[in-house]
This record gives structure tokens, C-alpha cells and sequence, in this order.
């Protein structure tokens, strides 16, 4: 069996899927495979998140997700589309970073 190449977006409605039959009690030995089999393959790919929520100089953990979600302290930025900052008065703040591999 070669190897079969699928699409981000195809891969994570596919999991969405998997993961209803899954839990809807009706799953097979042939769905887990699958669904473990697109889970690793996601899990290979990997993002650098960067996260100063509170401009301290110190990098925050994952926790900041559940932070930002109850709080709305920190919005997502391309690394690469930042803002010029210099000239600023003051440095924007609460602010995640990413940038894939």
C-alpha cells in the first residue's frame, strides 16, 4: 500500500467524523485505526507558538489558551505580517504569535 497524501482541511473533517462515530458508540476496530492513523499524522505537524501576554519578557504557557478564552486577552498575529513597532509610544500588548513548520 503506497502512501496516500490528504489535504489539512479533508484530514481534520475526517477526525471530526471519526471522532462522532466514536462517540456515538458505534465504532469499529477499523475506525480507531483510522482515526489514530490521521491523529499521528496531524501531530507531525508542528507550530511554534510564542506567547507574552503580560509583556513581561518572560514567555507564558498553554494556559494562556484558557486565559484568552475566558478574558479575551490575547488575539493571534502572523509572525511574519507583525507590525513595525518602532516609533511607538507605547508597545502593543496581549498578543500571541505563530508560526508554522
Amino acid at each position: 500500500m503506497g502512501i496516500r497524501k490528504m489535504g489539512l482541511g479533508k484530514a481534520i473533517a475526517r477526525l471530526n467524523t471519526l471522532q462522532s462515530i466514536i462517540i456515538s458508540g458505534t465504532t469499529t476496530d477499523t475506525i480507531w485505526a483510522e482515526y489514530r492513523m490521521i491523529l499521528d499524522a496531524l501531530n507531525a505537524i508542528t507550530l511554534e507558538l510564542g506567547f507574552d501576554c503580560n509583556d513581561d519578557g518572560i514567555p507564558d504557557d498553554e494556559t494562556i489558551f484558557k486565559q484568552s478564552v475566558e478574558t479575551s486577552c490575547c488575539r493571534l498575529i502572523d509572525l511574519d505580517d507583525a507590525p513595525d513597532r518602532s516609533g511607538m509610544d507605547k508597545p502593543i500588548r496581549n498578543q500571541v504569535s505563530v508560526r508554522s513548520r
